[in-house]
């Protein structure tokens, strides 16, 4: 899945970072506007695979500035929203009685 390497390479830039002694930035404005409309772009998505490119193009940033901004918003990677809403929705729906081939 190309979210799941674009999160596994942010976190590998995020420890890289961390462990090299440079100090947390706050995340700007434009920052946090791209990881919120990445957000929405997800949550509106959610039943279908989402690719990075998708996210580049509403966003304005590339993959890896994105993955960054967003874990700094949310504290969590787009993939791990995208698959942690996924699983919200599903759990909603089994609790409402829909049949589970219908969920899955």
């Amino acid at each position: 899945d190309e979210l799941f390497v674009d999160d596994f390479l942010a976190q590998l830039m995020q420890s890289l970072a961390r462990h090299g002694g440079q100090p947390a930035k706050p995340i700007a404005g434009t920052a946090r506007r791209a990881a919120t409309l990445a957000r929405e772009y997800l949550t509106e998505n959610l039943d279908r695979p989402v690719r990075s490119g998708e996210l580049e193009a509403v966003t304005g940033l590339d993959r890896y500035a994105l993955s960054r901004h967003f874990r700094t918003a949310f504290s969590t990677s787009p993939h791990r929203f995208l698959v942690m809403r996924r699983l919200q929705r599903a759990r909603r729906m089994i609790a409402a009685g829909e049949p589970l081939a219908q969920i899955a």
